[in-house]
Parts: structure tokens; C-alpha cells; sequence
């Protein structure tokens, strides 16, 4: 089972006509985003190209404080890629820090768990593991944050008038925005429950097809998915519950009332 077929560089160029082909048919739909597809595209292939050849030397350390150094690296890039993706017309600076508060605690209790927990490494910081698991990790929590600080921060603004005249019948800041949060986190979550509710049915997610393509049994492969599955979940609900929490927060100031910057 360990004979993988290699991809050769003709097939590679194949498949980059196919994505031409793509952009240029998505023109009809939109014809803003090609320049989006295009640079997405470049970037990935570029940015795998660089981890593939990091890789070699990476999954060689034998010092934690390098792993944990990359992961932290890792944690940088999501906050700034987070960050970037906000909408509002005037960014608040604070929501740079509350991504990355959140990133971080979230991973921190997860990799825990899943370095002493689940999979006892030896040793714990084992990069061949912790590398791979904790880019899913954070690059899913990433996702789930931006859309979670977007949808909240779009929905006051949208709502401003309805807080503010909640507040004054004297409702508690939490009472006043509740709805804005709770919709904010299901519209963050709902694609990980989407992916739970299709994963074996619609879709073989991407680590356990990588697993069972390079040879390993299909049993460990899915005791793996299912175990990231959950990690990835749980991972970016923590982290969105956070963020939104941090920025609920920031909204008031002293006895409850709504700051100036957000009116």
C-alpha cells in the first residue's frame, strides 16, 4: 500500500490550466474576484512550495522551543490574515489583539490536550504530529474568528438603535447585544457542523485521504480524522466564543454604557 503515484510536473501545469479555465468562466459571476483567484492561487503554490522545502528540515528538530516557535509564527500569520479580512470601514486596532488572545488560548488548551491526552507523544513536541495538526488547528480557528468578529461588529452597526434604546430600558450591555452574539457564533460555526454532519457520506476530508493515499491503513486513518474533526470544532469554538467576548467587552464602558467610538 505504499506505492504512491507521484504527481509530475506536466500534471501540475495541467492543473493550473484547469484553474485558468475556471477564473476565466467565474468572470461571468463576478468579475472582481479573478484577480482574488489569481493571487490565491500564486500564493499557495509558492507558500507550498516554501513549507514543502522547510518541511525537510522541520520535521528533524529534536528543541520544543523551535516547534513551539513555529506554531507561534503560525499564530502571527492567522491574527494578521484575521485582522486583514475585517470589513469596517475603520479598523479597530484592538481587534488584531483580541484574535490573537483568542488564537492562542484556544490552541494552547487543544495542543494540551491532544500532545498529553489523546495522543501521548514521545517526545511530547514531536514535529512529524504537531506541526501538520496544528496548522488545521489554527488555520480553521483563524477562519471561524474573522467571520465571528465580522458578523458581530457589522450587526451593531446595524442594530446601534436598538441596543442603544434596549440599553435605556434598562437591559444589561450582555441583554442588549445577546441576539448579535449568538447569531455572530452560529454563523461562524455553522460550516464546521456542516462538515461534521457530511464527513464520510458527501466528503473524505483532506487528512484522511492523504493518510490512505500514502499507505496507511483506512482504520488509523479515521480514528485520525475523527480526532481532528472534534480538535478543529471544539478549537474554533473556543476561539470565536473568546474573540467575541473581547470585543463585546470593548463595547461599553463604565456602568454599561455604549462608547463613543461605536455610536
Amino acid at each position: 500500500m505504499n506505492n504512491v503515484i507521484d504527481i509530475s510536473t506536466i500534471s501540475l501545469i495541467y492543473t493550473a490550466i484547469f484553474y485558468i479555465i475556471f477564473i476565466l468562466i467565474s468572470a461571468v459571476f463576478s468579475k472582481n474576484l479573478w484577480k482574488d483567484f489569481v493571487i490565491g492561487g500564486i500564493r499557495a503554490g509558492g507558500q507550498l512550495l516554501i513549507i514543502g522545502f522547510l518541511l525537510q528540515y522541520i520535521l528533524k528538530l529534536k528543541s520544543p522551543f523551535y516547534v513551539f516557535l513555529i506554531i507561534f509564527v503560525m499564530i502571527l500569520i492567522g491574527t494578521y490574515e484575521a485582522y486583514k479580512r475585517q470589513k469596517l470601514k475603520t479598523k479597530n486596532r484592538k481587534l488584531a489583539i483580541y484574535t490573537f488572545y483568542s488564537l492562542i488560548i484556544s490552541y494552547s488548551v487543544v495542543s494540551f490536550f491532544m500532545m498529553f491526552v489523546i495522543l501521548k507523544l514521545t517526545p511530547f513536541f514531536n514535529p512529524r504530529y504537531i506541526i501538520p495538526m496544528s496548522g488545521m488547528i489554527i488555520g480553521n480557528s483563524m477562519n471561524s474568528v474573522s467571520v465571528a468578529l465580522n458578523a458581530f461588529n457589522k450587526s451593531i452597526k446595524d442594530n446601534i438603535d436598538k441596543i442603544e434604546t434596549s440599553l435605556s430600558l434598562g437591559a444589561t450591555p450582555y441583554i442588549a447585544v445577546k441576539e448579535s452574539l449568538q447569531s455572530s457564533f452560529k454563523l461562524a460555526m455553522m460550516p464546521k457542523i456542516n462538515s461534521l454532519m457530511i464527513t464520510g457520506l458527501v466528503q473524505l476530508p483532506g487528512m484522511m485521504s492523504g493518510q490512505i493515499i500514502s499507505g496507511t491503513l483506512p482504520t488509523t486513518a479515521i480514528k485520525y480524522q475523527y480526532v481532528i474533526l472534534l480538535l478543529i470544532t471544539s478549537g474554533a469554538g473556543f476561539a470565536v466564543m473568546l474573540a467575541l467576548f473581547l470585543n463585546f467587552r470593548s463595547l461599553f464602558g463604565e456602568h454599561g454604557v455604549m462608547k463613543d467610538e461605536y455610536l
